[in-house]
């Protein structure tokens, strides 16, 4: 009874201290002891080795990377950017047909957009560029500059966006600043560089079907952008637009959509 008890004391020892006896390897040491002198025999050794190993493995698993916490503002703000090389080669244009004109062109974007509350963001982003071209954010290497010099970075966005989450304006999406284009369009009609500037409201409806059609969403933007501030005038040059159309689904597996639309802008207050 005695040997009994000693057996289940032992094992109960081992087994809060199996960490470090296992880590120095004075388990079996002990265990063979515990042999040699007829405490323990050969089985009841190895049923209480068997058992420690498998409480250190227990305990093993529980261990876990310490979490790391971080201000909750940070969780709200996303950092995006870009770089890109690429050699252009031009022929025809102003240069003559056996002519052609071969350009090394990097560009650069870094934007910053942080998430004020649940209807209201803000971002702005940075560009290189030239501040007299709003159709391209490339600069061509070399170009004027001579010897290295310092190329120029503008701000090619910055605004306030408004989605409100209101019963009768869900679907309505407000643009305040310097954006990119609101409209639904091609590079047959807006180049992808261009960002306008004032504002701007998008409105798309919930999806629905008709007849069996597939899914489809109706959509209508609108703009009141400016194109020039003028001293001492209230006309400035500026264009007002409105667009109106559908999106259908047509293949939804592979993201073919088609698109209809109909759009007005007018420019005022701006000669030729």
């Amino acid at each position: 009874m005695k040997r009994i008890l000693l057996a289940i004391v032992l094992g109960a020892f081992l087994l809060l201290t199996a960490g470090t006896l296992a880590q120095a390897g004075e388990m079996d040491v002990l265990l063979n002891k515990l042999v040699e002198k007829g405490i323990l025999n050969a089985q009841e050794a190895q049923a209480i080795r068997t058992e420690t190993q498998e409480e250190v493995a227990k305990e093993k698993t529980k261990i876990t990377a310490p979490t790391i916490s971080v201000p909750e503002w940070t969780q709200k703000i996303k950092v995006s950017g870009d770089a890109r090389f690429r050699t252009q080669d031009d022929w025809g244009k102003l240069l003559g047909p056996a002519h052609s004109e071969v350009r090394e062109r990097v560009r650069a974007r870094l934007g910053v957009e942080a998430k004020v509350n649940d209807q209201i963001s803000a971002g702005a982003r940075l560009a290189t560029g030239s501040s007299s071209d709003a159709r391209s954010t490339n600069i061509t290497l070399g170009n004027g500059t001579g010897d290295f010099q310092k190329t120029g970075v503008w701000f090619d966005k910055y605004y306030i966006e408004f989605k409100p989450t209101y019963q009768y304006l869900n679907g309505l999406d407000f643009w305040f600043g310097k954006f990119a284009n609101p409209f639904v369009n091609t590079e047959l009609l807006w180049d992808d560089d261009i960002n306008p500037e004032g504002i701007a409201i998008q409105y798309k409806s919930p999806s629905f079907n008709m007849g069996g059609l597939p899914e489809t969403n109706l959509y209508a933007n609108g703009g009141m952008l400016w194109l020039q501030e003028i001293q001492k005038s209230d006309a400035d040059p500026m264009m007002w637009a409105a667009q109106a159309g559908l999106i259908s689904k047509i293949y939804p597996d592979c993201g073919a959509r088609l698109s209809t639309g109909t759009a007005t802008f007018d420019v005022t207050n701006r000669k030729d």
